[in-house]
């Protein structure tokens, strides 16, 4: 780890750097039109920075300098970091798309994948004595697809499970 925090400033399209240890501002990075995720990837120290614009930003985590932008889905979101095969999952809201970036020590290969999800929102989150599960299918549709949705508890059991498929 580099102890480091990393802070996307939204209003002000830039990304703040920290140091763990301080406390103290170490620089601020300009990335691109408001960027609010942010995961880093300790395998090869880089922070990804999703941006409004559907585009993540790479960041170089010993330099502190934007070093590449990615044109991904439309809307990212949320992030993930695989550290077995290092690679980094991107979940784009308005596309219904999954993008992965490939990446290696030395470099970045930029390879994206899309799939036509289910968008599903539960509120209240985390659940209550009520909780309402909707589940919005993509519009294209020309691909029948069979949809599960298995509710687990914290146990990692299943409580119930729906099997529901796209006409």
């Amino acid at each position: 780890t580099n102890n480091k925090v990393y802070c996307a400033n939204v209003s002000s399209d830039d990304v703040t750097v920290i140091d763990g240890a301080t406390n103290s501002v170490i620089t601020t990075i300009g990335v691109e039109f408001r960027p609010f995720a942010l995961v880093y990837n300790s395998t090869n120290n880089k922070v990804y920075c999703a941006n409004a614009d559907s585009s993540v930003t790479v960041i170089d985590g010993v330099n502190n300098t934007a070093i590449k932008t990615i044109s991904i889905g439309d809307g990212p979101y949320a992030f993930t970091w695989n550290s077995a095969q290092n690679r980094t999952y991107v979940a784009n809201y308005y596309s219904s798309t999954v993008s992965v970036i490939r990446d290696s020590v030395t470099g970045v290969a930029e390879t994206v994948y899309g799939a036509l999800l289910p968008r599903l929102t539960i509120s209240p989150n985390p659940f209550s004595q009520k909780t309402d599960i909707k589940l919005q299918m993509p519009e294209d549709r020309s691909q029948k697809s069979e949809v599960k949705l298995r509710i687990y508890d914290v146990s990692g059991r299943v409580v119930k499970s729906f099997n529901l498929t796209s006409n």
